[in-house]
């Protein structure tokens, strides 16, 4: 399975992506993960966030 298959039943808005990213930042920010570190997997993240919306 992919990641898109995983979540294929949940229906998630952009602005559900949005939220998500938000809390995984600060989760980057209370763990110490800073710097190009941080850069490079919230870009990862970014990506997957916005490639699992599948509703307006």
């Amino acid at each position: 399975m992919n990641l898109r298959e995983i979540h294929a039943h949940v229906e998630i808005r952009r602005q559900d992506g949005e939220d998500w990213l938000a809390v995984m930042q600060q989760a980057m920010v209370e763990t110490g993960v800073g710097g190009r570190e941080c850069r490079e997997i919230m870009a990862t993240f970014r990506r997957a966030a916005l490639m699992l919306v599948n509703t307006d």
